[in-house]
């Protein structure tokens, strides 16, 4: 069975560090800081530790800088087209997982008349439970190519040549934008279907 690594950005930042801390304290290479760093985080060697944040970065990217596309398992599209503009990211949950919760306890409770976040209306535990089972299930995308849109409404009209129904929600710049209520629209931009 092959392991899958998943390492974020800052994570290789704080890798990086340590090996060069090392290299001044025990005065070896710094070939030999980064080996040994990478050894003690659980990697056979720092070329994984660089593949893994390499196979990450294009995600990180999408949730920072660009989109991210989050779709209801049952609505997701069709992504082996080679003309879909949107690649299917198996592992962005895992990756992204506490960005991701951030995104979610900051939600406002529909239920609370002071619409507090549910992160104030709800058990530590509930909420962890119910972010698992409500997300957990995604399917994440991002774009092929980052500078394909610069707006929502350019990326929800891309996404509708693939796909009948809209992402769930979209992280434009690692914001949170809920289009669970945009309707479906054909090509002529008439209403399809509406989401209850």
């Amino acid at each position: 069975m092959q392991r899958i690594y998943l390492i974020p950005q800052e994570a290789i930042s704080r890798l990086k560090q340590r090996a060069r801390r090392m290299k001044r304290e025990k005065d070896i290479p710094h070939h030999e800081a980064l080996e040994i760093t990478a050894k003690a985080a659980g990697f056979d060697n720092w070329h994984q530790v660089a593949e893994a944040a390499e196979k990450c970065k294009p995600i990180e990217d999408a949730y920072h800088r660009g989109f991210l596309l989050a779709f209801d398992p049952s609505e997701v599209l069709d992504t082996e087209d080679e003309d879909s503009p949107l690649k299917w990211e198996p592992y962005a949950f895992n990756l992204l997982q506490d960005r991701l919760f951030e995104n979610y306890a900051s939600q406002l409770d529909e239920e609370d008349p002071d619409e507090r976040p549910i992160s104030e209306t709800l058990d530590p535990s509930d909420l962890q439970e119910y972010f698992s089972d409500d997300w957990g299930s995604m399917y994440f995308f991002r774009l092929k190519r980052s500078n394909q849109v610069t707006t929502i409404e350019q990326l929800l009209s891309l996404v509708s040549k693939n796909s009948f129904w809209p992402p769930r929600f979209v992280f434009s710049k690692g914001k949170l934008v809920d289009t669970y209520r945009q309707p479906a629209l054909n090509a002529n931009g008439e209403v399809v279907g509406i989401r209850f």
